[in-house]
């Protein structure tokens, strides 16, 4: 019977130890993140996002402006670390996220089609979903707005 309380002793002890390892390697990896994720807005805010500017107001981009742009105001907001816009976009598909960032940026539903090639339609299809996905039930609530609102700063027109 003593063998056997012994043995718990070390077994608590162990995983005791064990515990405090575990919670000093998480707490190391999450700095270690929280570093990296900081070195990265840096580099997106210093190197990047200048380009970009840059060659956003290069008349030669012509129709690629719009598109420029969303590529940016999507930088600026990883960069800004906002937590809450990306929960709310990990909702959206692939295309449903392209189309809210277009929106978001200013473009019309008739902009969106012709860059994306699709049809009016189809635009319009995925406006519905990703106010179904983010919970916009006011169908006099602007998506643009919400966006704007929830998911990072916005310039433009009103949707």
């Amino acid at each position: 019977m003593e063998q056997l309380k012994s043995r718990q002793d070390e077994l608590t002890k162990t995983l005791l130890a064990n515990n405090k390892a575990l919670t000093i390697l998480a707490s190391s990896l999450e700095s270690m993140r929280l570093e990296s994720e900081q070195g990265m807005a840096r580099r997106i805010q210093a190197l990047t996002l200048p380009i970009l500017e840059r060659l956003g107001r290069d008349d030669r981009m012509g129709r690629l402006r719009d598109e420029l742009r969303v590529v940016v105001e999507e930088l600026e907001d990883l960069a800004a670390g906002i937590g809450d816009g990306e929960g709310l976009l990990g909702r959206l598909t692939v295309s449903e996220r392209r189309i809210a960032a277009m929106i978001k940026s200013g473009m019309s539903s008739k902009q969106i089609a012709a860059n994306l090639n699709i049809s009016l339609d189809t635009v319009k299809t995925h406006r519905r979903n990703i106010r179904r996905k983010l919970r916009i039930n006011d169908a006099g609530a602007s998506l643009r707005g919400f966006l704007q609102a929830r998911v990072g700063r916005l310039e433009g027109h009103d949707d």
